[in-house]
């Protein structure tokens, strides 16, 4: 095996572990949602806070930071928020237009990568595909192709192609040899997949999950009026 193969094979398992850290991220915070709204409830409580009167009193801010009506409880109390911008066609200058230039370059590369890919999923589907199943299989296999197959469909459709080459080695199918296209592709992916689960990870409902005491949940929930409401509690 070639020293860009072990490269290859290292970075595989890089993605493979920070898509499964994403997974259990948003999990954690989205299942938490629930419990940090009734912590919320209760600490205003406890500290004669009319969350009502401060949801009223602060609507038009808190609509501005977060888009949502605060009147409607929320599970999950951060958001991004993006400025549109008009297109101008005149104002596209020479510098910007290179820069488009190296964008539509760099999607074609991205492009060549999930072609390669694809070949990997339509020679999968030649043995998963329900229409493609032997008579004589069992039902028990059958069904366990078809949901292996949906698996691989939906990989391919968001692009995690670890998740198809774990398929194709099941089945002795060859990886895509553009070794080293994949592997830039793969670092920049892994970029990616780590600014989402550091954004996961400083939400308040992921901080709230991550508590193991109610003085621990106190100071988040503490914090989250104070950035929401701009009062400190304390």
């Amino acid at each position: 095996m070639s020293t860009v193969q072990f490269r290859w094979q290292k970075i595989v398992n890089e993605l493979r572990y920070l898509y499964t850290n994403l997974k259990y991220a948003k999990a954690m915070a989205d299942a938490c949602g629930p419990e940090f709204q009734k912590h919320y409830e209760e600490y205003c409580a406890r500290h004669n806070i009319d969350l009502a009167a401060l949801n009223r009193q602060n609507q038009e801010r808190i609509s501005q930071m977060y888009d949502f009506d605060p009147e409607i409880p929320q599970e999950e109390p951060l958001s991004d928020a993006t400025d549109l911008v008009p297109y101008d066609e005149e104002s596209v200058d020479p510098e910007e237009f290179e820069k488009l230039m190296a964008e539509a370059d760099e999607q074609k590369k991205e492009n060549d990568i999930h072609d390669s890919f694809y070949k990997v999923f339509k020679k999968l589907a030649m043995k998963l595909h329900p229409d493609l199943q032997p008579a004589d299989l069992s039902a028990e296999q059958k069904a366990k192709n078809m949901e292996l197959f949906k698996d691989a469909k939906e990989a391919l459709d968001e692009r995690r192609y670890y998740v198809l080459l774990d398929l194709a080695g099941q089945f002795d199918i060859d990886p895509p040899t553009n070794y080293k296209e994949q592997i830039i592709w793969m670092k920049k992916e892994i970029f990616a997949v780590n600014k989402i689960i550091t954004q996961t990870q400083t939400t308040y409902n992921y901080l709230f999950a991550e508590c193991d005491t109610d003085e621990q949940k106190d100071r988040i929930i503490a914090s989250f009026i104070q950035q929401v409401h701009g009062i400190n509690p304390s």
